[in-house]
């Protein structure tokens, strides 16, 4: 609790008013201090006085400390023959921010404040109120309202997230807010998941969530310095309903459906209030994201991810913490097992100056994995002035990976293509091989095993005068065994006899690196503006050893395919006169860096005026890298050894706004560097006569140079505009360039340093509640792009030097988009119109390039009903149109619906669910690209339309009270 000084006090004066008539209204004030990690409540002795039209709030003199007054409409009512002021339910609240500037004098009056008034219409014994409010803030922090969302039964958390203004929820977990990648993701204030998102977002019901708040949070660092130190995360914390934050929460499901699809998950978590933990197993061939979104309006083609998939999944997470946070245990078991299956045809047009060539492939694979891993951090507190963080990690994985491939390079542009025809070109397609530059048939198996551990210490102490030290130690080791089979067979133009024919086996290892690193820094704080000055040095070894022995199997005594299928060895007596040295390879590379820094960034903190505050945060870096690489091949070894410079900077700028209704701007600069891979400097071994890779050792390091600027404004109409810029450009690029043989179609690669690469966008998202009760909401998201792709590409016929640059391919691409989305709620029913399109225009002067401009427009509509007795129906109906391409099998249209169907018995503890996924059966994956090398059209297999029953089951169970 907190009380201020009678003798010495320092007066904010508030005027209040109605954001109507504009007249001054009697209000009521609750006063809040504003701390780095929450927003606590103070005792309004002496704190507040409310006088009509204006709340007047004292605080101590010398308080510099940051404060949220929330304002009320209030009334005067007669209690026991004495007058007292209560709050109104007539005005919605508002939230102002007090701080102390320099110079200010009191008493200080601050611009009024305007209260909306709460919309209710009356009619006859039915009263309709305003829909419940779906954000609002609370000082700094952002809340979103979970109950403000309709989802249907069933949904998870990710459902949740897509419907909330400002949030992008991306298909690998990771969440942007407002412009801002999220840190990390909460579960009452808690990592309880140990940084893996998407078990949260996948498992963690939606109907357990009572609101979502998006803050920095405040680290370890300024509980042991007692000030601001810097050191906070961007967070996004769920928090649970009180009958759902302690106790039991047990989801499970279960279904099986058409064509032998199933699923099959129970998600478990115990709470407490310093042990939680949670268990999770899964089962399904459903290749993941493919379900129906539940009428969320988002569901779209990215989310089907590539091929059809079946995994089974399991683990644990766990998290206890001690009285008063002294320690703390955290960690998490994962298990996964997973089979993919994967069909791709794949068209290429190769920009070249002598003649555009055409490629075509196809590609079919299956694999099996198994990945175990395991992750545990524990802290303590050591006394008051210091504390201990130790991470232990393990990791394995193993492998399994059978494929084949058919592909073929033309002079031109081939109609009816198909993989049978190229299988069967000598023998039945004549007019096919005229055009032909080379083919190449092959079938591989990969098969081993990784394995990985690692172990990080991390330290800070406190040290008077406002010092601290900070200790950071890392170590890790990584060891690979692979097997890897290639058969394959290569023809080159219209001669039937291969020129080329291989069985070969490489043993990929030893394959393993040391990685230590260890870092110590002393920063200085100064009370002027949270100034702080960290500098700090690093010391990082790496040790890589890399081994590829190859045998060719093909020349066996006796040799034939069906006597040796692919991984089937001979005996090591057999084995040891087939190896081929000069294929065979192996390498070591040494790296020692040494780095100082001034980061992460010092702050400093300045007002400009009673609306926005300015903090400034730099940092700098300059790392010594020493690498030296031993690679021996054929007889033959290549040594480098070389040392770069490489600097690191950034600048980042916040304008801090005391007034909600105003703009808040961030400005980032980023400015990295990287050396070359040494791989790249060195000539390899040639394994496959038509793809051959030469070395260049005189490659530069790149320079990343980013910039990107965010503005978010929430009006108290709740109108929210978020405007994101980005730019980025890169410095000495890393390009791998070829030298294409028109005669054979052979590949000469080479990496070289290229300039020009940059792209930049710019949009702009709008989100507007409207309507009575404020039911209607549209948001739209503007956005243009633009994408200048330079790289290297040359030709030849024979006796071409490689040491000559190969010339410049520019490719431009312009892009405009707009995304509308319109959301209607009422009751426990919504429903969602959304429409998208999408206009890319491509230019470049090189010859062979094309100018064009195509364009997609995805739209169609969704919703969520509920009807009596606890049925629900949830769908998404979408139409996918695209035009324009030069290859007719993009210019598609499309019309994709998915449905599902509920009934929960038993107060919503017990769910049965009908899905129906892509009823019309029109679905394909079909993805374009195009850079400055190649225009590339890629067709995928997908998962097909499916029905599937399954039943849902939830429980939760509270502790008994004592």
């Amino acid at each position: 609790m907190l009380s201020f000084s009678l003798s010495a006090q320092f007066v904010f004066k508030i005027p209040v008013k109605d954001a109507v008539t504009r007249h001054a209204i009697n209000s009521q004030g609750k006063l809040y201090l504003v701390s780095d990690t929450s927003t606590v409540y103070v005792s309004n002795v002496y704190g507040i006085k409310e006088t009509g039209g204006e709340i007047e709030v004292l605080l101590d003199s010398k308080s510099s400390n940051s404060y949220m007054v929330e304002i009320v409409g209030s009334k005067i009512i007669e209690e026991n023959g004495r007058q007292r002021s209560v709050e109104s339910d007539e005005y919605d609240a508002e939230w102002v921010m007090l701080q102390r500037k320099e110079g200010m004098s009191s008493p200080h009056v601050l611009p009024p404040v305007y209260l909306g008034r709460r919309s209710r219409n009356q009619l006859k014994e039915l009263t309709v109120t305003a829909s419940k409010v779906m954000f609002y803030h609370k000082g700094d922090t952002l809340i979103y309202n979970a109950d403000a969302f309709v989802t249907a039964e069933g949904s998870t958390l990710d459902v949740l997230l897509r419907q909330m203004p400002g949030v992008e929820l991306q298909s690998n977990g990771v969440i942007y807010c407002n412009g801002r990648r999220v840190d990390n993701l909460l579960l009452n204030g808690k990592d309880l998941f140990n940084g893996k998102n998407e078990l949260m977002l996948k498992n963690l019901g939606a109907y357990t969530v009572k609101d979502i708040a998006v803050y920095d949070k405040a680290g370890r660092r300024n509980e042991l310095m007692g000030i601001d130190t810097g050191d906070k995360a961007h967070v996004m914390d769920v928090r649970l309903k009180r009958q759902y934050s302690i106790g039991w929460i047990v989801n499970a499901e279960g279904g099986y459906g058409t064509h032998d699809r199933y699923l099959g998950k129970i998600f478990g978590m115990w709470f407490s209030d310093n042990v939680s933990m949670t268990l999770f197993g899964a089962a399904n061939n459903l290749s993941d994201g493919s379900i129906p979104e539940s009428g969320s309006g988002s569901w779209s083609r990215e989310q089907m991810g590539d091929g059809e998939s079946e995994r089974q999944t399991g683990g644990l997470t766990y998290l206890a913490k001690g009285r008063d946070d002294i320690w703390e245990l955290k960690g998490s078991v994962d298990i996964l097992h997973l089979s993919e299956k994967n069909n791709n045809a794949v068209s290429r047009e190769n920009f070249l100056s002598d003649g555009n060539t055409f490629d075509y492939s196809w590609r079919n694979s299956r694999s099996k994995s198994l990945h175990v891993n395991t992750s545990h951090t524990a802290f303590a507190k050591l006394g008051s002035k210091a504390n201990l963080t130790v991470t232990p990690k393990f990791g394995y994985r193993h492998n399994d990976d059978l494929g084949n491939s058919v592909s073929a390079t033309f002079h031109e542009r081939i109609a009816d293509i198909s993989q049978s025809r190229i299988e069967q070109i000598y023998d039945a397609h004549p007019d096919m091989v005229s055009l032909l530059l080379n083919r190449d048939m092959r079938e591989w198996l990969d098969r081993g095993h990784a394995y990985n551990g690692s172990l990080t210490l991390n330290s800070d102490i406190r040290l008077p005068r406002q010092n601290m030290l900070s200790f950071y130690g890392f170590g890790s080791y990584d060891n690979t065994e692979f097997d890897r089979f290639n058969r394959y067979m290569q023809n080159i133009g219209t001669d039937a006899t291969p020129v080329s024919q291989e069985y070969q086996y490489f043993k990929n290892y030893p394959d393993h690196t040391l990685d230590i690193s260890l870092r110590g820094g002393l920063t200085k704080f100064f009370t002027y503006h949270m100034f702080r000055l960290p500098i700090w040095y690093e010391f990082h070894h790496r040790a890589q050893t890399r081994t590829s022995e190859m045998s060719r199997l093909d020349q066996l005594t006796g040799y034939s395919p069906e006597d040796y299928p692919l991984g089937v060895l001979p005996s090591m007596t057999q084995m040891l006169p087939l190896l081929d040295l000069d294929k065979s390879y192996g390498s070591n590379e040494q790296v020692y860096d040494h780095t100082i820094g001034i980061a992460p960034g010092h702050s400093v903190l300045f007002d400009i005026n009673a609306d926005y505050g300015f903090l400034a945060m730099a940092g700098a870096n300059v790392k010594a890298s020493h690498r030296s690489f031993n690679y021996r091949h054929g007889g033959g070894e290549s040594m480098i050894d070389r040392t770069d410079w490489l600097p690191t900077a950034y600048v980042y700028l916040n304008f801090i706004t005391y007034n909600r209704d105003k703009w808040q701007y961030d400005i980032n600069f980023d400015f990295n560097s990287s050396s070359p891979s040494m791989i790249n400097m060195v000539t390899l071994p040639v394994t496959d006569p038509l793809n051959r890779f030469l070395g260049n050792e005189n490659l530069s390091p790149s320079y990343y140079y980013k910039a990107k600027f965010v503005a978010n404004r929430t009006t108290r109409k709740k109108f929210k505009h978020t405007i994101v810029a980005e730019y980025n450009a890169v410095q000495n690029a890393q390009a791998r360039a070829y030298f294409y043989n028109t005669i054979s179609g052979e590949r000469i690669f080479k990496t070289y340093n290229v300039n020009g690469n940059m792209d930049g966008n710019v949009s702009y998202e709008f989100f507007f509640p409207f309507g009575r009760g404020k039911r209607f909401n549209l948001t739209t998201n503007t956005r243009g792009i633009y994408v200048r792709s330079v790289d290297l590409v040359g030709s030849y016929t024979d006796n071409v030097s490689f040491d000559t640059t190969p010339p410049k391919n520019i490719v431009n691409s312009f892009t405009a988009a707009e995304r509308l989305t319109l959301n209607w709620q009422i009751g426990k029913h919504r429903f969602t119109a959304f429409g998208d399109a999408r206009v890319n225009r491509y230019e470049s002067s090189d010859r062979g390039f094309t100018d064009f401009t195509s364009w997609t427009c995805n739209y169609g509509a969704s919703a969520v009903l509920a009807f009596p007795y606890n049925w629900s129906v949830s769908t998404d109906m979408t139409m996918y149109t695209r035009r324009g391409f030069l290859d007719s099998r993009l210019n598609t249209t499309d019309l994709i619906w998915n449905a599902r169907l509920s009934k929960s018995i038993l107060k919503g503890q017990l769910t049965f669910v009908v899905d129906a996924y892509d009823l019309l059966q029109q679905l394909n994956n079909i993805t374009y690209a195009i850079n400055a090398q190649a225009r590339t059209e890629t067709v995928r297999n997908v998962i097909p339309r499916y029905v599937l029953f399954h039943v849902q089951w939830r429980f939760n169970k509270q502790p008994k009270k004592p």
